[in-house]
């Protein structure tokens, strides 16, 4: 049985048509219409009346749970075609997303959803293709049902998710240590004002020892960056508790 490293719970399913019968060459991605978290998602897919199933799903907490190995053919998208070619995953909805009717996820959730498509497009062999319809390696259930599913927000966030998991796959994503190298590029040609010497440059500046001083600012930069994204996270909660 196969089940991605980045899956935390299990609760196998008995809702499923057994092994499947095609090669896995598509992810198809559901929201769940609701803020439930793996475990809750996992407990109504193991009621055989409810005759509905996925591969994984995600909780808003970012956590994943697999409810079918991903050899087996889930019950999910409307479609014997697409589900016996895809791997399924539901994502929760936060609680304002589902409030307010945009299906919103949250980041947590966005970012793991990124982790898992790319751990499976890497170990099947394909990138992310998004058509707009069923001839692409990126799926969606309203294609094969009538329904508003994956909702709005998922389905604006569409461009992001083939970037960001194509560029894990590539290899072309960018990491803290990317980060680091941009933020000192920036710090150079702030302080050294993109002159050439930059040690002379800054000991007439006052600075003997440029790696100490570069480190303060880079450090004083970073923890701003800190504080401002802990502000965004205290209004998200606010107005999801409205």
């Amino acid at each position: 049985m196969t089940i991605s490293k980045l899956s935390t719970y299990t609760r196998i399913s008995p809702n499923t048509s057994g092994i499947r019968g095609n090669k896995i060459t598509k992810i198809t991605v559901h929201h769940m219409a609701g803020n439930c978290s793996i475990e809750t998602c996992g407990e109504i897919f193991a009621n055989p009346d409810r005759q509905a199933s996925s591969n994984y799903g995600i909780g808003t907490d970012g956590r994943i749970g697999c409810y079918l190995p991903e050899e087996y053919h889930a019950w999910t998208s409307s479609s014997y075609w697409n589900d016996d070619r895809a791997i399924t995953i539901e994502v929760a909805n936060t609680t304002a997303g589902v409030m307010y009717g945009t299906w919103a996820v949250s980041d947590a959730a966005f970012d793991s959803l990124v982790n898992l498509c790319a751990d499976i497009c890497k170990r099947y062999g394909f990138t992310l293709v998004y058509t707009g319809d069923s001839s692409g390696s990126l799926t969606r259930h309203n294609f094969y049902a009538n329904t508003n599913c994956p909702g709005p927000y998922l389905e604006k966030k569409t461009p992001e998710l083939v970037q960001r998991v194509n560029a894990i796959v590539k290899g072309d994503d960018v990491t803290n240590d990317d980060i680091n190298k941009i933020a000192i590029r920036v710090w150079e040609y702030i302080y050294h004002q993109g002159k050439a010497d930059e040690d002379k440059i800054l000991q007439e500046a006052g600075y003997t020892n440029k790696w100490s001083n570069r480190y303060n600012v880079l450090d004083a930069a970073f923890q701003e960056i800190h504080e401002v994204k802990e502000e965004i996270a205290e209004i998200k909660k606010a107005i999801e508790n409205l």
